[in-house]
């Protein structure tokens, strides 16, 4: 309701919820002024009787559930992060452990160590068992054996500052993932 102080404290926070999951396909976070005509009958199906009052619509779920956790952004964002799976932290960014393979990372390691045809043939067996969405691995493989192991480092600092300039939002979760990949073996 635009009249309830605590929904006027609350919108800041709520924006930068959205925000934060703005890229995730699989979250929608959305508001509604249950105390407008058009949705009083929203309201009331919902038996929305306070201001604010938050639901969770878990998929399938059509009836929600009364949310009762805190009103802090990063008390949403574990929130969410625990119902959905999903892995952001609250500047909406994947969280440090997304895009990351155990097994592909100590092979990883292990090639750099060693440049080995062995160790080279484990990266790619582990890549392959893991799943396409860890071929940065082998990526990074190719470029340690054309640059040397420093490679990895002069790349963390890239990609590290790349972030820090003007970025398309759908570009920045990609370079957030191989920063990821490239600390967990560094």
């Amino acid at each position: 309701a635009p009249w309830c102080g605590h929904c006027k404290s609350l919108a800041p926070v709520y924006e930068k919820v959205a925000q934060a999951y703005s890229r995730e396909g699989s979250v929608v976070i959305a508001n509604l002024d249950a105390d407008a005509a058009s949705n009083k009958a929203t309201a009331s199906k919902y038996e929305v009787t306070g201001f604010p009052t938050l639901k969770w619509f878990p998929k399938g779920n059509k009836d929600g559930e009364d949310y009762t956790g805190g009103r802090s952004l990063g008390d949403f964002v574990s929130f969410i992060n625990e119902k959905t799976g999903v892995k952001r932290q609250e500047n909406g960014d994947p969280d440090a452990s997304s895009g990351v393979n155990e097994a592909c990372t100590a092979a990883a390691k292990a090639f750099v160590a060693d440049a080995s045809a062995a160790n080279k043939k484990a990266l790619e067996g582990a890549v392959a068992a893991a799943g396409e969405q860890f071929n940065y691995y082998n990526k990074v493989a190719a470029k340690v054996e054309a640059k040397g192991a420093k490679w990895v480092g002069t790349e963390i600092a890239r990609l590290t500052k790349t972030l820090e300039g003007a970025m398309a939002i759908d570009k920045r979760d990609g370079f957030v993932l191989r920063i990821n990949v490239l600390k967990a073996i560094e």
